[in-house]
């Protein structure tokens, strides 16, 4: 019988990930990861967000999209009752979106990440961070040894095992 995989066969070490300081500006948070997309051709590119050697968030494509969107647009899409439609929020985005989301960039990345207040242990079973991705809506979850980070666990690398093992098991 093979024995079962751990979060230590599965992750990816920290020094292999783009990561950004929390302070950092968006600016720096977008040049980061459009370096990254150039040099991989990652499913679901994320950024690990550090204070310190703290895991304190990621930050994905769809976050900094957000981060970009005007306010009060964002409030006008999530209003109640008549909501001006689809095609003229984004007419109107598209027309403010150069001028508006400059104003963005010098503001800290701490402000739009994702928050990852959960953590692993290298010798977590691979159910574990797939729980944990279902439940808070991670796409990856940091591998700590003591206080600090050693690497990350993705969804990709989650869902291969748990497949594989799920399919192995039912051929027999």
């Amino acid at each position: 019988m093979n024995a079962r995989k751990t979060v230590d066969d599965l992750m990816i070490e920290v020094r292999r990930l783009p990561c950004i300081a929390a302070d950092a500006p968006l600016r720096e948070a977008i040049e980061a990861l459009l370096r990254f997309l150039q040099e991989t051709e990652a499913a679901r590119p994320t950024l690990v967000v550090l204070d310190g050697e703290r895991m304190v968030g990621v930050i994905t494509q769809r976050d900094l999209l957000a981060a970009l969107e005007p306010g009060y647009l964002k409030q006008a899409a999530h209003a109640e009752g008549a909501a001006p439609a689809e095609a003229e929020l984004v007419l109107v985005w598209d027309r403010l979106f150069d001028s508006t989301a400059a104003q963005q960039l010098a503001r800290p990345v701490v402000e739009f990440m994702r928050p990852v207040s959960a953590h692993l242990a290298p010798g977590d079973p691979v159910a574990r961070p797939a729980w944990l991705m279902l439940h808070e809506d991670l796409p990856v979850v940091p591998v700590m040894q003591g206080t600090r980070i050693v690497g990350v666990v993705r969804a990709k690398e989650v869902f291969v095992e748990l497949m594989q093992r799920l399919l192995a098991g039912s051929a027999s």
